[in-house]
């Protein structure tokens, strides 16, 4: 063999192997290549598996503590509106505040008058009836008031001295006109008397009614000036928005456009039934007002209209009429003598005073000699011409809120708990078992001619005129306003005279009890006293005979004669 082959064959080998090493590694990186990519796939896929489970978890978790930590704020809310409503709204206010605002345009539509339509509150009337216990004080009150003049072309005539005829009379009646009242210093017409005035009142119209012996009336209509009139329109003809209900209660509640025009309406009616009462307290208190707020004083005003009529018997009612309390119910009356004049009590509805009526009068039916009589000014046209046909109706119409407060003071009696032993009995003070048989006197004495003149239908309804209802067929054919209102003053008042007499026949014999523990309490205090008087008789005796031991104290031995050892 030569050299030549011998390398070839060395070269060739070397090839070989070179081969064998290079298919060896390269199938040996091809296996660690695959192993380290199925390596890092696993590692890869066991993180995102890891990393998903870690992420749902905290999702879950975050999930979880914003659902624990809602309810939470909604209870920790809920609760701070319960024990704080003045100051934290209820959680739910807003979402609902936000369905609801979408009725507000229609809702405003409907509780607005047509512009056809006006309302105008022309007069407020308020009338203060004087019991036996107030007639000196109404006598004071006309000489305070300087009231004292006579009226012009009537010789002798003063509001006292009709005062004194009125009460004079047997069985009552008979009225006086106390003329128009205004502010000192305002223009003066024919007969004016001048007082005070609450705000907001060009002038006022008074007359006095003699209702019987022990009970005199005085209505007063407040006439309101131009600018006061229209104050019923604005509310009603202003939009409004739902509003969260005032934080009063712990109740969620709204208010519609409707609910907030008529609490403004209850309320304006509210505040001059405020000034008419003040007014009285300062001036000529009666029952209603004397030493109170004058909560029970019957009010009522005069609202006139023109396009739609109120309190009439047709369907469908406006909205606005009905949040005005006006639409026709089986309390409201239409009067005869003047059409278009209607009267309501109570005002359905109406969460106010309990004797506040209304009365309306649509303007039309105004006629034009009224209108000519007043020189074209419609506020004393309209004014003028319906008192005259509802001062006589007020009066007769506020001995009902006199029986209701005459009602309330013997109910307070009657459920006033009586002494049930002996030594309560003894801390019951005579003077105001007085105090109560005062109250049940006064109250005999009105109601019984209270009784007397709504027995007899011709005294009680001279001054009424005849007032028929609006829904007739909720009464019998015939049925007055001046008959529904004299039965209803008849029964009451025959219910509260028995009531009276019963109470006081009670405090008569409860009185008869406290006297003679009274007497038996004097006796006892009489004989202590009669003892000590019989033990100083007997010291003063031995004194003055010289038989005081020497030996002793003179107080002991005096002590010892009266067995008053110790």
């Amino acid at each position: 063999m030569s050299l030549r082959s011998i390398r070839d064959s060395m070269w060739s080998g070397v090839r070989q192997a070179k081969a064998w090493l290079a298919a060896r590694a390269t199938r040996t990186w091809k296996l660690i290549r695959s192993g380290v990519g199925r390596a890092y796939s696993r590692a890869a896929a066991l993180v995102t598996r890891l990393w998903e489970t870690i992420w749902r978890g905290t999702r879950k978790a975050g999930t979880r503590f914003a659902s624990i930590a809602t309810r939470t704020r909604r209870q920790c809310h809920e609760t701070l509106h319960h024990y704080l409503p003045r100051l934290v709204r209820h959680p739910d206010m807003r979402e609902l505040l936000r369905e609801t605002r979408e009725f507000d345009e229609e809702d405003n539509r409907r509780t607005t008058p047509g512009e056809d339509d006006s309302i105008h509150l022309r007069c407020v009337w308020a009338v203060e009836l004087y019991a036996p216990p107030h007639a000196a004080r109404l006598a004071q009150s006309f000489e305070d008031l300087g009231w004292t003049t006579e009226d012009p072309g009537i010789a002798g005539s003063t509001p006292t001295s009709h005062l004194k005829s009125l009460r004079g009379a047997p069985f009552g009646g008979g009225w006086y006109n106390l003329g128009p009242l205004r502010e000192p210093g305002a223009t003066s017409w024919w007969g004016t008397r001048n007082v005070p005035l609450p705000r907001d009142v060009d002038h006022a119209m008074a007359t006095m009614y003699g209702l019987s012996a022990s009970v005199t009336a005085i209505v007063v209509g407040f006439v309101l000036n131009e600018q006061a009139t229209g104050r019923y329109e604005q509310i009603l003809r202003r939009d409004r928005r739902h509003q969260a209900a005032p934080p009063d209660s712990k109740h969620l509640r709204l208010l519609s456009s409707g609910n907030q025009k008529s609490a403004e309406i209850w309320k304006h009616r509210d505040e001059w039934r405020k000034r008419a009462a003040y007014w009285f307290r300062e001036h000529l208190p009666g029952v209603f007002t004397e030493g109170t707020d004058g909560d029970a004083l019957p009010t009522c005003e005069l609202v006139t209209f023109t396009g739609t009529e109120p309190f009439v018997d047709a369907r469908p009612t406006p909205d606005w009429l009905m949040l005005l309390n006006m639409q026709a119910d089986s309390d409201a009356w239409a009067s005869k003598s003047y059409p278009g004049l209607r009267f309501a009590w109570p005002l359905l509805g109406y969460e106010g005073s309990r004797f506040h009526a209304a009365a309306t009068l649509h303007e039309d039916n105004l006629s034009e000699g009224d209108l000519r009589n007043y020189s074209g000014n419609l506020q004393h046209a309209l004014t003028s011409s319906t008192n005259g046909h509802l001062t006589g109706l007020l009066s007769r119409w506020a001995t009902l809120a006199l029986i209701t407060t005459y009602e309330e003071r013997l109910q307070v009696l009657r459920d006033a708990r009586l002494p049930s032993s002996a030594e309560e009995m003894a801390h019951r003070s005579l003077p105001g078992l007085y105090g109560d048989l005062s109250v049940c006197l006064d109250v005999a004495t009105t109601v019984a001619d209270l009784e007397q003149i709504a027995a007899d239908d011709g005294t009680f309804e001279s001054e009424v005129g005849r007032f028929e209802p609006v829904v007739s067929e909720l009464y019998s054919a015939d049925t007055t306003l001046a008959e529904a209102l004299r039965t209803s003053v008849f029964r009451r008042s025959v219910r509260l005279t028995q009531l009276e007499r019963l109470l006081r026949d009670l405090l008569l014999q409860h009185g008869t009890v406290r006297g003679t523990i009274e007497n038996v309490h004097l006796q006892g205090k009489v004989g202590r006293l009669t003892l000590i008087l019989v033990g100083l008789t007997v010291a003063l005796v031995v004194l003055t005979l010289g038989l005081v031991p020497l030996d002793g104290s003179v107080l002991e031995w005096m002590l010892g004669l009266l067995g008053l050892n110790f």
